[in-house]
Formats: structure tokens, sequence, C-alpha cells
């Protein structure tokens, strides 16, 4: 943290707060990437840190003199902070990698690589969705550098140009202004169920920022501190806490990729010593140094750091259009990798983002005709497409399928587990099946990883995903009429880890593949009371049958993750072609049992 330094000990103890406060809120954050189901929390103090970004970069920018000049100083100041350890951390991550990773698994780091040279990462990231990125992404955490980054360079702009016209009296109602755009593009993406540590962009994490923004214009001035002035040592909390926090994700998260499974006690703790003395050996042999040998020649400390990040993008980039070097990797890690990218086949077509139902006419198979059986819900009911077009064909039968991202199929959003977007999918859903009304609609959705995602209680989401689904049914009933059998397809169970990745790593290391091929599902627990309830629902209904894909995938309390005909599983929950048609024989057992009882 680089600090300025006043004339006066109030002066000194301000950025010593500043300083304290940044550490402080960088410790609770990390403790999230140590213990995020009992901690989860503490990634909200990523914004506290950058209320102090905000607090201090505006001091000092108030405090420069002469326009771009001194505007110019202030950013490599900045950058020399920060540059040198983002591209350190990322270096070694992605050299660690050749070493340690298959090549998809590298090719994936360089792409992440490569977006935070130019700190863009969240973007990318966000494509992802959050078990994927923190499961997988060695760079994962250096999104918020670039969230940083950004408010800085548009706060920077903004106060920079409020000089030029001599309007520095509206500083503070521009500020105002920002906080409250900021707050309400937080509470629109709130509003559309978006999760809060979704939040990889820099807008809607701009309030606290600019908060510390406010809080510097509205309080005194101080000088910055000059080059040759020596440095407070009370400061040094603040100067370590942003390599630690660099140093402590990929320390913590390539042990588990590798093992497949959470660290234990002492394996924390031996993280957490090396985070630490890692973190003390890159001020004092990198950053230190550079910030010494360059502060007071700002232009020639942005050209350093700007070669640091062009080097970074470039090694990223080769790594990237090499495809992670797959010459490292033997056939069947290869192979193992593009396996598990095989997806169901009517989900590039029939599996939407989007508020409307995918038409009949491409998601109809055969094509052309009405369709007798509908495959209704989210990405998990798609997973089924393979076992169900399977059966369907042997009994001359037409499928259509219509799936939406994320989306339960619910039509009201009173429980806070569909949005109004999802609600308006699965009513025009049930609108379209009554115009059809098929013989049979199979039901589906990752239950669980929507409820666990859900803010509050499981028990209570579990609770209120029963009355939602009752009243669901109860309206798709009216529409369809009594003929139609509906068939509620249970929970999939999904894993800590991605499967197939975590088979092709140690298979690339030579190690035993048995934890990725045969485990306890991280969503056991949550999948038998999920599972108890639609139990209950389908007994209660008259009509209404379940399916239970652990029928055909676990046995004894563990569940398999791929058999003769390949991997089952793309990441830790969605399923491969392969796996829905692992799915064929026990599946086909419930609707021949409910065709005879029709």
């Amino acid at each position: 943290m680089n600090a300025p330094v006043g004339t006066s000990e109030a002066a000194r103890r301000t950025w010593r707060a500043a300083s304290f406060i940044f550490a402080l809120s960088v410790a609770f954050a990390s403790a999230a990437l140590v213990a995020p189901v009992h901690a989860g929390w503490g990634l909200y103090a990523l914004d506290v840190a950058l209320a102090v970004a905000g607090f201090v970069v505006t001091r000092m920018l108030l405090a420069a003199r002469g326009g771009i000049g001194g505007h110019t100083a202030v950013l490599a100041r900045i950058v020399l902070c920060s540059v040198p350890p983002l591209v350190l951390v990322c270096g070694v991550a992605l050299l660690a990698g050749l070493f340690l990773l298959p090549p998809a698994d590298l090719r994936n780091q360089a792409w992440t690589g490569l977006w935070s040279a130019f700190g863009l990462s969240g973007g990318e990231l966000l494509k992802q969705g959050w078990p994927q990125a923190t499961g997988n992404e060695l760079l994962w955490h250096g999104f918020i550098l670039g969230v940083a980054a950004q408010l800085t360079l548009g706060w920077g702009a903004v106060l920079l140009t409020l000089r030029a016209l001599k309007a520095e009296r509206w500083i503070g109602a521009v500020l105002i202004l920002g906080m409250a755009g900021a707050l309400a593009a937080r509470l629109v993406l709130e509003g559309r169920g978006a999760d809060p540590h979704l939040f990889y962009l820099a807008a809607p994490r701009a309030g606290l920022f600019l908060i510390g923004a406010f809080v510097a214009v509205v309080s005194w001035q101080v000088r910055p501190r000059q080059p040759n002035e020596s440095p407070d040592p009370l400061l040094w909390p603040g100067r370590l806490a942003l390599p630690f926090w660099l140093w402590l994700w990929p320390l913590l998260l390539l042990p588990r990729m590798v093992l497949a499974r959470p660290l234990g006690g002492w394996e924390v703790a031996s993280v957490l010593v090396a985070a630490a003395a890692v973190a003390v050996l890159t001020e004092i042999a990198v950053t230190g140094p550079l910030r010494r040998r360059l502060e007071g020649r700002p232009l020639r400390a942005l050209v350093v750091c700007g070669l640091l990040l062009a080097g970074l993008a470039v090694a990223s980039a080769g790594l990237f259009a090499a495809d992670g070097l797959p010459g490292r990797a033997s056939d069947a890690v290869r192979v193992e990798e593009t396996s598990a990218q095989v997806r169901p086949p009517l989900q590039a077509a029939c599996h939407t983002e989007g508020v409307q139902i995918p038409s009949a006419a491409n998601c109809t198979v055969p094509t052309g005709q009405t369709a007798d059986v509908v495959l209704w819900g989210n990405s998990h009911g798609s997973h089924l497409s393979p076992a169900v077009l399977e059966w369907a064909a042997g009994r001359g039968l037409a499928v259509r399928q219509a799936t939406k991202s994320g989306c339960l199929p619910l039509v009201g959003t009173g429980s806070g587990l569909i949005d109004d977007g999802c609600a308006r999918f699965n009513r025009a859903a049930v609108e379209a099946w009554g115009g059809v009304r098929p013989d049979l609609i199979l039901i589906g959705a990752g239950w669980t990883v929507v409820v666990e995602r859900t803010p509050g209680d499981d028990k209570a989401q579990l609770a209120a995903l029963d009355r939602e689904l009752r009243v669901a049914l109860t309206l798709l009933r009216a529409r369809v009429g009594p003929e139609t059998r509906i068939v509620l397809i249970g929970t999939t169970p999904d894993y800590s880890f991605a499967p197939a990745v975590c088979h092709a790593r140690r298979a690339f290391l030579r190690l035993d593949t048995a934890r990725c091929d045969d485990a306890v599902p991280a969503n056991a627990a949550l999948m038998a009371e999920a599972d108890a309830r639609l139990a209950r629902i389908a007994t209660e209904s008259p009509g209404v049958f379940l399916f239970r894909p652990s029928t055909a995938l676990c046995d004894r309390g563990t569940c398999r993750t791929r058999g003769a005909g390949g991997v089952w599983y793309t990441d830790q929950s969605h399923m491969t072609e392969a796996g829905g048609r692992a799915q064929t024989a026990a599946l086909s057992a419930v609707l021949d049992q409910m065709v005879a009882y029709r």
C-alpha cells in the first residue's frame, strides 16, 4: 500500500488506519478463500478494500499538482505497487501449470492470464459461473485488481476533467451521483437474481470505492510522501496485504485441484504460512526494489510495468494459441479432455439463456412431427435428452425439448428461487404444452444447485420449492388435462470438483484416478432431502411419477462419474451426452411402468 505521509501525527494516524483497514479487509476475504462454507461472507470485505483504495487514490490525486503530469505520477506509484506482484504470481502459476496441469487445463489458465494482463478477467469469469471459476481458475482472484484498475482510471479521468474545467467545487456532487448510480446498478442485478459474489464488473462494485473517495474529498489533505522519505513501518500490513492475497489463492487451489479433495487443517496452515512468507519475499525482492528504483520517474515506471503486463499477455496468448501444449500429455489424457466437452444432442439448439421458449420446428425429433414427449426444465433436465430420445425412438414417439439455464420449472417469483425472466419462460412453456397436450412431460432441474445458491436456509428454500412446484404442477395439469403423464426428474449428483478434469489432472501426473471416478456427491444430503420432497409430491399428485438419477449413477453412498461409454460429467454438476445415455435403462424402466399404469 503506497500511502503518503503527512507532516502531522494526525495525518500519519490516518494513513496507518487506512493501511490497517485494508489489511484487515484482505484478511477477511482470505478467510473466505480458506473456508468458503463457513466464511464465505468474508468476500464482502473486498468492497471495504475497494473503499480504502478509493480513499488512498483520491488523496493522492488531490495532492498531485501539474494536471496530467501529476496524475501520471500518481498512476505510476499505484502500478508500481500492484503490477509487479500480479505479473509474478500469474507467471509462476502458468509455469507451474506446464508441469502440473494437462493441456486443456493449462489453456484455460492462460486464457484467464491473458485477460488478467488487461485488467478484464472479470467479464470472462462471469461466463463460467461461480463453482466453475472458483474450482478451476488459479488466477480467479485477480479479477478484483482489474475492478480496482477500472475504477481508478475512470475516477482519475473524471477528477482530471473537473480540474481542467475549474469545477473542483462539483467533485462532491459528482461522487454522490456516482454512488447513487452504483447502488442502482447493484439493486438491478440483485433484482434479476444475480448472486452478489458474481459481481466481477466495476459498475456494481463502484459504490464503496466512491464512498472512500468522498471521505477523502471532504476531509483534510496531506502532502504525498517524497521519493526519498523513509517508509513508515506501521504501513507494512497494507503493503503485504496485496501480495499475500495474490499468492494465497493459487497456493490453496492448486493442491485442491491435484488432490481432488479439501485441504486438511495442517495443510491449510502450511499454505497460510507459505503465502505470508512469499508475500514478504515479494515485497523485499521484487516490489520494494522496483519501487525504490522507479519512484519519482513516473514515465519510466509506467513503461516498465507496461512491459511486464505485455510479457504476461504474450506468454498467456502463446500458451492459449498452442492449446496448452498438448504434446505434454498422453493420448488418453487428451481424449479425456475432449470427451468432457460433448454435451447432450439438443443442448445447442433447444437450451436457451433467453425468455422465449425454443421453437418446435427446431427442437422436435423427428422434425416436423407434433411432440408426444416434452422435456422441460433447466440444464439438468436436458442431461436426460439422450436417454429420452432413445426410449422414445423405440416406441415411435416424437420428443421436444425446451430448457433454460438456471431456471427451475416454477411460475411464481415470490420465493426468490427464480427471477422474472425465468417465470415468463415457464408460463409461456405451460401455455405451449397446453396447446400440444403431449402424452408425457418430463420436468427436470438442478434442484439443489439453485437452492444452494439462493440466499437463506436450505431447508426453508426446499420448503419454498415444494410449495412453488405444487403450484406449477397444478397450473400445468389445468392446461394439459388429466391424460398427460408427468415425470419429475430427481436430483443429479454433483461434486466439489469436476470429475473429468480431476481424472485428466491425475492421469497426467500418473496418480490414481479412483477418487475422481467414484466419489461421494457434494450435494448428497441435500439431494436426499430434495428427492424425498419430490417423491411426496409425486405420490400426492395424480398422474405424476418420479425418476431418480441416483438409481442409475449411485450405489452404497458413492456415485460413478464415468463408464464404458466415456466421461459422464463436463463440470461439477453438468453431464455429457454419455452421462445422459448411461441413465437410459433406469429411465426406461420408470417410463415403461408409467405407460403400463396408464
